[in-house]
């Protein structure tokens, strides 16, 4: 494995709709299914994301896009490795806590992942996540 998928591209996918899908998908194309993994850390913040937005469904269309949104996620993480949080990403979690980062802590915990499987993050979040030296990004929506 070589790349490691950040939530916004894995929520890009999942719209399947619009330039930045369109650009995602040719480079994923492009490389084998086993280069390019997910976290858990991401799959946390798609399932809390799809139960919070159930959650506050009262009509019964939004509530029934909820669960196609929940059967999409489901779908789209079945189909590529899932990297674990371990106790070599904790390790890097713990030293990444200990700098002024400003970074939200599921960035923080993908980050772990992708430098302690020595991968590079496929991110929009350049922003934060080039706040860290050592971890290598991209953008594949471009």
């Amino acid at each position: 494995m070589k790349y490691l998928l950040d939530s916004d591209h894995i929520s890009i996918l999942l719209h399947e709709a619009g330039d930045e899908y369109q650009n995602l998908c040719v480079q994923l194309a492009a490389h084998p299914r086993t280069d390019v993994g997910v976290s858990v850390i991401s799959l946390h913040e798609q399932f809390l994301g799809c139960h919070a937005f159930l959650n506050q469904q009262r009509r019964p269309e939004k509530i029934i896009q909820g669960y196609q949104w929940l059967s999409r996620l489901v779908r789209l993480y079945a189909t590529a490795p899932l990297l674990d949080y371990d106790a070599a990403a904790n390790a890097v979690y713990d030293n990444l806590g200990m700098r002024s980062l400003r970074i939200g802590t599921m960035d923080r915990r993908i980050a772990a992942i992708a430098i302690s499987a020595g991968l590079i993050l496929v991110t929009r979040n350049r922003s934060d996540f080039d706040q860290i030296p050592e971890l290598v990004t991209e953008d594949w929506t471009i």
